[in-house]
C-alpha cells in the first residue's frame, strides 16, 4: 500500500526559505541569466534553448556569476546611485540578501544590448537605474550620468 505524504505548506515554506539562505546568490545569478538569455534569444542574438547552452556560449556560469555578485555586494557600490548622489553601497541598498526578494535591487545591465551578456558586456546596476537606462535614449542617458557626476564632484 503507498505511503501517503500531506502536503504542508508550512514544511515547504521552510524547505524554500533554508535554500534560499544558503544559495542567495546563486538563485538571483540564475535568475539573471535566464532572463538574460531569454531576451537576447527574443532579440535573435542566439538559439539557446536552454541555460547550459548559454552558458557555454557567453562563457558566464551561473556560480561564477553568483561568486562575482557576491563579491560586488561586499565590496561595491551601484554606478547609478553613485552618479546621482544615493545611498550606492549594495549592503545598504540591498541590506538582507538571504530573504525572499532580497536581492532583486541588484541587476546586471548589458552595457550594449547589441552584443550577448558576457563577462566584458555588463555592470552591477540597481533596478531603478537599470530600467531609467532602458526608457530613455542612450545619448540622453549618458549626458544626464555625466551631468549627475559633475554636479556630486562639485558637492
Amino acid at each position: 500500500m503507498p505511503r501517503f505524504e500531506p502536503d504542508c505548506v508550512i514544511c515547504e515554506y521552510k524547505a524554500r526559505e533554508r535554500n534560499l539562505r544558503e544559495h542567495a546568490f546563486e538563485v538571483r545569478a540564475n535568475a539573471i541569466l535566464s532572463d538574460h538569455m531569454r531576451r537576447e534569444r527574443d532579440q535573435g542574438l542566439h538559439q539557446c534553448n536552454t541555460l547550459p547552452e548559454y552558458e557555454l556560449l557567453t562563457g558566464v556560469k551561473v556560480l561564477d556569476l553568483a561568486t562575482n555578485m557576491e563579491r560586488e555586494w561586499e565590496h561595491g557600490a551601484c554606478r547609478h546611485c553613485e552618479s546621482i548622489g544615493n545611498e550606492a553601497l549594495w549592503r545598504n541598498i540591498c541590506p538582507d540578501p538571504y530573504v525572499e526578494g532580497g536581492l532583486s535591487r541588484m541587476t546586471a545591465d548589458r552595457t550594449d544590448t547589441s552584443r550577448l551578456f558576457g563577462w566584458d558586456n555588463f555592470t552591477w546596476m540597481c533596478l531603478h537605474g537599470n530600467i531609467a537606462k532602458t526608457q530613455t535614449e542612450p545619448g540622453k542617458h549618458a549626458i544626464r550620468q555625466a551631468y549627475w557626476r559633475a554636479v556630486n564632484l562639485s558637492a
